[in-house]
C-alpha cells in the first residue's frame, strides 16, 4: 500500500494486516504499490491523478473512489472500461454565486470532455450481462466511479442488516426519528 505520509502507510499496513491475516507491505513510491499486482484501487482525496498509463501491466483492473484518480490515458489505454452511469455530470446543488473550486480549474473534469461516457458499458449493464466483461487474461480493465449512485452502500447496508436481524443484533428505531416535516 502506499500513502504519501510514511506514518499512515506504515499504520495501514499494520491494521490490513492484522485485520486480513495477511501481508500487507508498505512502500515508499506509488508505483511500487502496483508492480504484479492483479487489482489498483485508487481510494484518495485528490483530484489529480494518481495511477498512470506507465504503470499498467497486462490483466490488470483499475478502479477508483474519485474519478480523476486514474490518469486519462490510462482510461483510454484499458480493453474494457465500465462507468456508474452515462451522464458525465453530475447534477450539484450550490449556493448562488459559489464556485466548485475543482471545476473551476478543470481539474477532476477533464475526463467528461475526453471520454464519451455515452458509449460506455454501465455498471448495472455489466452485472446482468449485457455489456462484455474481460476478454482474455491479458485484458486490463477498468471501472470508473464517474457518478457515486451508491449502488455499493445499498448492498452492504442490506447484507449487514439482514445479518444483524438473524443475529438478533441492534435495535429497531422508529422510523419518524429518522424523518422530519420541519425545514431550516
Amino acid at each position: 500500500c502506499f500513502s504519501p505520509n510514511p506514518k499512515s502507510r506504515a499504520a495501514f499496513s499494520d491494521a490490513m494486516s492484522a485485520l486480513l491475516g495477511i501481508e500487507v507491505t508498505a512502500v515508499a513510491l506509488p508505483e511500487d504499490a502496483t508492480k504484479g499486482v492483479d487489482i489498483v484501487m485508487c481510494a484518495t482525496n485528490s483530484i489529480d491523478p494518481v495511477f498512470f498509463e506507465r504503470w499498467i501491466e497486462p490483466g490488470m483492473h483499475l478502479s477508483s473512489i474519485k474519478r480523476p484518480e486514474i490518469e486519462i490515458n490510462a482510461i483510454k489505454r484499458a480493453d474494457r472500461v465500465v462507468i456508474h452511469w452515462n451522464d458525465p455530470a453530475p447534477t450539484h446543488v450550490a449556493t448562488k454565486g459559489a464556485v466548485i473550486e475543482e471545476k473551476a480549474q478543470g481539474r477532476g473534469w477533464r475526463l467528461a470532455e475526453e471520454i464519451d461516457f455515452d458509449k460506455l458499458p454501465t455498471l448495472p449493464q455489466l452485472v446482468v450481462g449485457r455489456a462484455q466483461g474481460r476478454r482474455s487474461d491479458a485484458d486490463v480493465t477498468c471501472f470508473i466511479n464517474n457518478i457515486g449512485l451508491g449502488y455499493q452502500f445499498a448492498a452492504a447496508g442490506a447484507l449487514v442488516y439482514r445479518k444483524a436481524k438473524e443475529r438478533g443484533l441492534g435495535y429497531e428505531l422508529p422510523t419518524d426519528w429518522l424523518t422530519e416535516d420541519v425545514h431550516p
